[in-house]
This record gives C-alpha cells, structure tokens and sequence, in this order.
C-alpha cells in the first residue's frame, strides 16, 4: 500500500561568482543576495538550499598549493562554473591577471583573466546543454583614473581590454550573441542581481518538480538524498526598535542601498567631510553604521577595507566634548600610557593634537590606510555640551576635514542645521558636504518590514505589511514608530512565528504602540513613583526656541541628578527595562540617562505634564499621508501581480510536465531565462 509523498528537501542550488578585482564591493553585495535566497522570495522559501562558490568566500579558504597556479588551485578544489546550476559574471573596467601560457582558447587565444576563463567555461556548457544558467553583469559607471597615477597606463588597457571583450558579444552582422545585465550603481546590482535570482531559482524548481513528482511513496520508502533546510539566518528579533541600527546589524539592514552608494561616492570622490543631514527619525546613524561604515569594511572603495573607524556623540561623557572625543582614542591612549583628560586638554588648544592621534592610530596600518571619524548626532553640540567649547570644537572639525588620512562623517539633525551654520568654521564644510537624507520611500519601507522579518522565518497575515504603511502615512518621523511597533509586535508572535492583525491591534496600531507602551509602564508603577514623571523628563527633555517654533530634543543626564531619589530611580529603571529609556557610562564611569528616541515624546501624558504641546518633534501633513497611503497600496498590488505571474509562468503547470513525462514545458521556460534582458 503506497502512502502520501515524502516531505521534498530542499533543492541544492550551486552558484558560481566569477569577476575581476575591481568589483569587490559588488561581490560583498552578491554573497549577501545569495546568503539570503533561500529566505527572500516567499515563492521559494524553504524549498532551496544555495551553496556558493566563491574563491574569496569569507568561511571558505583554498590552498594555494606550490606546485601550481592560483588558477588551477581553485579549478581543481572547486567545481568549474561549468559544472554549477548558475553562474554570475561581473566586470566593469579590470578584465583581470592574465592566465599562464597553458591555459588557452580553443583557437589558440590565451585567456585574458581567470575571470575570462570562468565566464567562457560558463557559456560554452550552456550553449552545449542549457546548463548553467549565466548572468552577466557590466557596470556602465565610467572607472575614475587620476592623470598622475603612475599605474594610469595598465589601467587604461585594462579598460580597452573589457571593451574588447564586451564587443565579442555580438555576430559580426551586429546581432546579440549573449545578453548583458547593465547596471550604474552597486545598489541597482543588488537589486537587479536579487530579482533575477529569484526568477531562475523558480525555473530549476518547476524544473526539478517536472522531473520528480511521483503519484506516491511506498510507507517505508526514504529519500535517496536529503539537503537539510537552511536554518533562520537571523536569531532573535529582527527589528531594532528604538535603538538605532549598527555594523553587527547589517544582514536586517534594508532599503537605504541607494543613499550608502551616494555616501561611497562622495568618499570615492575626495570627500573628507560629509554631514548627513534629516528629519529626527529619518535613519541618520543607521545610514552610517549599518550601511555606509560596513561598505568600506567590505573594501568598497579600494584599500578602504584597511580604514580604522571612530564613532562618538559630542555629549555622551557630558558637557565637555574634547573629552569625548579622547575617550574615542582610549586604545591607543592606553598603549602611549597618556591620560584622556590631559589629551582632552590639549586637543581643546591645540587642533593639531588631533593630526598626532590619527597618525598614533594607523602608525601600524598599511600606508594606504585612513581613520574615519564618525561624529554621531552633532546636535548635541547645541542640546548636552556647554556653550564655552562649541566654537573651539567647531574648530577642530573644520581643521579635521583637512588632514590627508582622516575622513569626517557626522549625522545631524535637520532642524539644528542653521545652528551649526551660526559656527563660522564649520559654515565652509557644511556648505561643500552636506548630504540630505530624506524619509524613505513606500518601497524601502516596505522593504524595512519585509524583508527582515523573511530571514527569521516569520511570517505575516495578508495585508498587515500593508496596514502598517497605510497607518504610517507620509509622516517624517513615521520609520522609529514602525520600528518600535515591530519590535513589540515580534513579541506577541505565534508560536509558528505568525504576525497577525489582532496582535497589531492590540498594540495600538504604528502610531499607538509606543504611547500605549510608555503609559503601561507608566501605571504598572507606584503612586510614588509615577509623580516623579514631570521633575526626571524636564531633565532629559531640551526645548530650543527657534523661528519656526518651539523644537524638542533628548538631552543626556547623569542618573544622579535626574533621579536623585528612589522614587525616581524607581520610574528610570522601570523604563529602561521598557526600552524608552538608555542607561551608559558617562565620565569617570558614571551612569547616564537619555530618552530612547524622540519618538517618545509624542506620548500624550507625557507632553501634559512636561508641557511639551505644541512643539515640534518632527514634520507631519495629511496630504503627505494620504499620498504614501496610495502609493503602498499600489506598490503592493503591483508586487502581488509580479509574484501571482512568476508562479503562473514557472510553476503553473508542473502536472502537464508530468503527465507527458518530460520536462520539456520547464525546460522551455528555464531557456527564456539562459540570459535576461535588461
């Protein structure tokens, strides 16, 4: 007696990535689309598994044995391109290190480049047997070549070299030969390289379901070979929110690829200060952290993989932020056995100290190497710090952007952007670098929700994704609200990892969730405790009087002067285990208080008691929201058609495939897609 079919591991996918070594940034890129296959396409999610062939694959090290050529070390320990399900190709003005005389064409040709031989492999198995499958990418960018570089000659060659290759792809009566995916930007290679993906992953599984399906299994039967299933790429709550996202956050970082591409190429292009400049709530420090910081880690820039990076507030130690900014050196203080306080002193008088700490920091780098100094949330220059040292700071920034190894990155609220404006030194500097970050759009919000939330297995019911954008709206400061409404609705996930509209209401929606949550934590306290609300927020809580009004700002506090009592220590602790609330160490160690996010703020009870109504935390407008609504669902509508059409056109009809005996109709359908279109 047959039973029911055996539960079908997933489909083993072998990718190969070939390309030259001017393309790192977008090989960083690709092995992070193929480290999330298996999870983004909800169409092919756990029915894949992807093994990645890459010679610089961060877990994966081939010897280079002595007896032989890199080229041949990674043939012979690797499979061939030829050999794998599909194969990517990226070049843009290297064509690469050309192979030893025993590696040549069938005409007698050398190969240019190991990268060359990867790609030809690639093409001739998939004109011979349709396997594999190739995706080809040129990054249409013009390479930037300094007149004075004394390697400028091979460079150029190199760039006549891709020309010449590219050329080859067309019949000699100008007829495409192979297809080429075009792209002008890293980001749009990711987001090319990802949809693409996921169209030929969805061909090799109608593919492989024409060629396996069975009517049914014997009850003893087992599978001949089990793939075990990918486990949750992500442990833990995929959401950040209140608190800003950071470098070891990178894999649940979506929808800022374009912004990181313009910050990658200001740097590229000499810039040595950048201020990123937005609304509270636009994603400023995530921007740099999550995206920018880990870019050059990945060598986006060349040599910049060999950068040191800094990252500080102004006011994180207090009022004093020369003292700040040494702690941020305490590595290499410690090794010099000098005191912070005395390097504080001196970098207050003395601008050149700073040049003196660099060069201490990359004394044992490579010479190419710089140290970037990220200068998170300069407003604090104008909410924390005294007023005596603004001017003497503002000086030591603007001198910092002028020291050949040094880049400065700062993040600075919108709204205090005039004041910094008001410092003469840094007029210059912000003037040349300021980059404006505005909210994301419907589609990188839609990303922000999504996506993170596929890596963790978690699952949405239909339209909640959409719910949240609708009931975000257009609103500037809309992205911590969504974040932190996640986060709390991560919490009430079912125990399959379900998110569901009852659980979103609960919470009270993006817009109720943190209001219900502070006030929760606000009555589950004493009577005592719960008076002590008006006198510890007046102390964490800025208001600056500007000409458009009234604008508040989070300050930071030592906890002893705004909790002094126990009651108060009572509501701080309260909610800082809430997470509306952030304890760290301050100077000499002591312990600092400073709001969440100036998300806060909007709750009600709290605007009441601190007087707080009618000033500004962040831009709003109904128009704004009711366009971003229109446009959510539109996009979602318009995403729903794609993947209702993807699964129509690959996975439709597997039974006719079966029925027939062959899998001819998903070979069909796998040949439209041996080379896409642009």
């Amino acid at each position: 007696m047959n039973g029911p079919p055996l539960p079908r591991s997933p489909l083993l996918i072998r990718v190969f990535l070939a390309s030259p070594g001017d393309v790192v940034d977008e090989r960083g890129m690709a092995m992070r689309v193929m480290k999330r296959l298996p999870y983004d396409d909800p169409l092919s999610r756990g029915e894949i598994a992807v093994e990645t062939i890459a010679w610089d694959k961060p877990d994966a090290d081939t010897p280079n044995l002595a007896a032989m050529t890199p080229q041949e070390a990674i043939s012979v320990q690797r499979p061939r391109p030829s050999e794998c399900d599909i194969v990517i190709v990226i070049f843009w003005s290297r064509m690469g290190t050309p192979l030893p005389p025993e590696y040549s064409k069938p005409d007698g040709d050398p190969y240019l480049s190991g990268a060359e031989w990867e790609c030809l492999d690639a093409l001739d198995a998939a004109d011979r047997t349709g396997r594999p499958k190739v995706l080809i990418y040129r990054r249409t960018e013009e390479p930037r070549f300094a007149v004075n570089d004394p390697s400028i000659e091979e460079k150029l060659q190199q760039w006549q070299l891709v020309k010449d290759f590219f050329a080859s792809f067309r019949n000699p009566d100008g007829s495409i030969r192979h297809a080429v995916n075009e792209y002008d930007s890293p980001a749009t290679f990711e987001k090319k390289l990802t949809e693409h993906l996921q169209e030929i992953v969805q061909a090799l599984l109608a593919e492989h379901e024409a060629k396996t399906q069975v009517p049914a299994t014997p009850p003893d039967a087992t599978p001949e070979s089990e793939v075990p299933p990918e486990p949750p790429l992500w442990e833990g709550s995929p959401f950040p929110g209140l608190r800003a996202f950071g470098q070891d956050d990178v894999p649940i970082y979506f929808g800022r690829e374009r912004e990181t591409d313009g910050l990658i190429r200001r740097l590229a292009e000499g810039a040595r200060f950048i201020a990123v400049v937005g609304a509270s709530g636009s994603g400023k420090s995530s921007l740099v952290a999550a995206g920018l910081l880990p870019r050059l880690a990945d060598n986006a820039i060349p040599g910049s993989r060999d950068w040191l990076r800094i990252r500080f507030t102004p006011g994180e130690l207090g009022e004093n932020p020369f003292i700040a900014l040494a702690a941020a050196f305490g590595p290499v203080l410690e090794r010099q056995n000098r005191q912070q306080r005395d390097v504080a002193a001196r970098l207050e008088t003395d601008p050149g100290a700073l040049a003196e700490l660099t060069a201490l920091m990359l004394d044992d780098q490579p010479e190419w190497s710089e140290l970037l100094l990220f200068v998170d949330q300069l407003e604090e220059l104008f909410t924390v710090v005294a007023e005596g040292y603004r001017g003497t700071f503002s000086n030591l920034l603007a001198h910092a952007a002028m020291l050949p190894q040094l880049r400065i990155v700062v993040s600075l609220r919108a709204d205090f952007y005039h004041r910094c404006l008001e410092q003469p030194a840094l007029e210059g500097p912000l003037r040349a670098g300021s980059y404006p970050l505005s909210a994301p759009g419907v589609g990188a919000l839609y990303e922000m929700i999504t996506r993170p939330a596929a890596l963790t297995g978690l699952t949405f019911e239909d339209e909640l994704p959409e719910r949240f954008l609708e009931d975000a709206g257009g609103e500037t400061g809309a992205l911590p609200l969504i974040a932190f409404a996640l986060e709390q609705l991560y919490a009430q996930r079912s125990p399959e990892g379900r998110l569901t509209h009852s659980a979103y209401e609960g919470l009270g929606g993006v817009k109720g969730a943190i209001r219900r949550h502070a006030e929760d934590s606000y009555l589950a306290l004493d009577t005592d405790s719960q008076a002590t609300l008006p006198s510890v927020f007046r102390g964490l809580v800025q208001v600056d009087h500007t000409e458009e009004g009234r604008v508040a700002t989070r300050g930071r506090v030592p906890l002893e002067k705004v909790a002094p009592t126990p009651e108060a220590r009572r509501l701080v602790s309260a909610f800082t285990q809430a997470r509306l609330l952030r304890q760290t160490k301050g100077e000499n160690d002591q312990p600092v208080v400073e709001i969440a996010h100036e998300a806060l703020l909007e709750w009600p009870r709290l605007q009441s008691l601190v007087g707080l109504q009618g000033t500004a935390v962040g831009a709003t407008g109904s128009f704004g929201a009711r366009v971003a609504s229109l446009g959510a669902k539109a996009m979602v509508v318009q995403k729903r058609i794609r993947d209702l059409l993807r699964r129509i056109r690959f996975r439709g009809y597997p039974s006719e495939c079966c029925r027939y005996g062959s899998s001819d109709a998903a070979s069909n359908r796998n040949r439209q897609l041996g080379a896409i279109p642009l």
